[in-house]
């Protein structure tokens, strides 16, 4: 360990968060270009003999109920493969090969049982994810799960006439999970795996949303419910709600009073931020993202949102919804809001540090 990871040991210890001596550095791992190899050539392996196995049993497969019991054995073998607990990147990657085909193989029985009923088959395929996330134990599996869990889920609400509402059900998600992730840290693993694979989702329904994209999902299948037009700036305006609750937590967190002149800044401008943005709906969950990765220190999930953030607006501004001066107003207005916010914010601080915070309980 380096003199910076002891001394922080050493301050864990004192505050009784830990025990024992520092543990010591592994020095076995292979480089990352060795892993690298070895993941790509356990995808090749397992990709070679499952095509021995499909051109072996291709008659076989024909049958739904034989292709679900065949993919739960596959999905058997491989949470055997991950709770083997051998340290192997190839290991890892042939075990995620296998469930995925699996996967594949156990949902084929629904959509053929399940023909003409899409909310019924996503269900399935969702209550099948959650079992596979809680039964193998791999971080990269789990977020896999969790993702298809969730985007199984989005697909049922847009067959319901929901789909306006999934942006804000899915940032609300990665949010309670990431506002409770310091108070799961015997679950730590489990809770930002589900944190990564919701964000993912969150991003993915903020850029594929729309009249047009849940008539495509639902094909010729009327939904249950039909909000219109008005369903998508009602779905926004439930965005905006999930930033500003997010940001009161973190401001109470931070113990920041939110009537404080510093907290009345932070609501004013996310306020006004959302409402602007209100003709482009991806810009509030994708923020919402990036605040709540930059709260918790999760470089990962910052690196998420700035990414999606940036990916957004260039995506928004070449879309043909309206006209560029339209949109190159709004992306100013925008760009004016938060630059303003900050030197307001900077200010308030500097000027009074003390009068902005309040006593945390005791």
């Amino acid at each position: 360990m380096s003199a910076k990871q002891e001394s922080l040991w050493a301050l864990l210890r004192t505050h009784e968060l830990v025990t024992g001596e520092p543990p010591v550095a592994d020095e076995t791992d292979a480089p990352w270009f060795v892993r690298l190899m070895l993941g790509f050539a356990g995808w090749v392996g397992a990709l070679f003999l499952l095509a021995f196995l499909g051109a072996g049993f291709a008659t076989i497969l024909k049958t739904p109920t034989i292709t679900f019991c065949l993919g739960i054995a596959v999905c058997v073998v491989a949470t055997a493969i991950f709770r083997a607990k051998q340290k192997s990147d190839f290991v890892a990657q042939f075990g995620l090969a296998i469930s995925l085909t699996g996967q594949i193989l156990i949902a084929y029985g629904p959509i053929h049982w399940l023909e003409g009923s899409n909310s019924l088959i996503c269900s399935c395929i969702a209550l099948e994810q959650v079992a596979l996330f809680f039964l193998v134990p791999n971080f990269t599996h789990r977020i896999w799960c969790a993702w298809a869990t969730i985007t199984a889920t989005s697909l049922t609400l847009t067959n319901l006439g929901l789909d306006a509402f999934t942006p804000a059900l899915t940032t609300a998600l990665v949010a309670w999970l990431t506002l409770s992730e310091f108070t799961l840290t015997r679950y730590i693993s489990v809770v930002r795996a589900a944190i990564y694979g919701s964000a993912i989702v969150a991003i993915q329904t903020a850029f594929f949303r729309g009249p047009q994209v849940s008539k495509v999902i639902s094909g010729n299948m009327s939904p249950t419910l039909d909000f219109g037009a008005t369903g998508f700036y009602l779905g926004h305006c439930a965005v905006i709600l999930v930033l500003i609750g997010a940001l009161l937590t973190l401001l109470k967190r931070e113990c920041v009073a939110p009537f404080s002149k510093c907290g009345k800044i932070a609501c004013s401008a996310t306020l006004t931020l959302g409402l602007t943005a209100i003709k482009a709906p991806g810009i509030a969950p994708t923020l919402t993202i990036l605040l709540l990765g930059f709260a918790n220190a999760d470089r990962l999930l910052t690196g998420l949102g700035i990414f999606s953030l940036l990916v957004y607006t260039s995506y928004y501004y070449y879309s043909l919804e309206s006209t560029l001066l339209v949109k190159s107003f709004l992306l100013m207005t925008l760009g004016m809001v938060l630059l303003l916010t900050r030197i307001l914010l900077r200010q308030c601080r500097q000027q009074d540090p003390v009068e902005n915070t309040e006593t945390p309980n005791a």
